[in-house]
């Protein structure tokens, strides 16, 4: 821009970042409105910026920080999973987990799976819900995060009628 006899003061920066910080809850609640008729998966993770200077001083040994990312992913290949089929029966399992078919998920190979899959790996129609200060690691911080998750209106709409994936590392 400077090439072009133009130039940004931080003010401009600032006032362009706290529109963009105002406009993403709606933008959030778009998402989740254009693709009301696909599978939504949640993603909640922890994320830890260790790529951070270690310099020790008297107090601190690193500046490391921690952050949980609470990501949506639509795929539009595959449609909502409603909680009631045509006959009226719910998805829910009533014998629970079948441990071994998970069990021969685990011990077989995934790298044919995984390259076939690969676009589902992508980024592409991902929104990120909120990315918060703190950790992952019990069960309150999970509950907190389902909190703010529930408290988008849109979501719970979905909610009412579909179910949500959410593949987490649970503590």
């Amino acid at each position: 821009m400077a090439n072009a006899g133009l130039t940004v003061r931080k003010e401009t920066i600032q006032k362009q970042k706290i529109r963009l910080a105002n406009s993403h809850q709606q933008t959030v609640k778009d998402y989740i409105i254009d693709n009301k008729n696909n599978l939504i998966i949640l993603n909640v993770d922890d994320y830890h910026n260790i790529h951070t200077l270690r310099r020790p001083d008297t107090t601190t040994t690193s500046s490391a920080l921690h952050f949980r990312t609470i990501l949506m992913k639509s795929s539009l290949q595959a449609f909502a999973i409603p909680f009631k089929n045509d006959v009226g029966q719910s998805i829910q399992n009533p014998e629970g987990i079948d441990f071994e078919r998970t069990e021969r998920l685990l011990i077989h190979s995934y790298d044919i799976r995984i390259a076939e899959r690969k676009k589902d790996r992508s980024m592409q129609n991902t929104k990120l819900i909120d990315l918060l200060e703190g950790s992952l690691h019990s069960t309150e911080d999970y509950i907190s995060v389902i909190r703010l998750i529930i408290n988008i209106p849109e979501l719970c709409a979905y909610l009412e009628e579909n179910i949500l994936i959410a593949p987490m590392d649970y503590p």
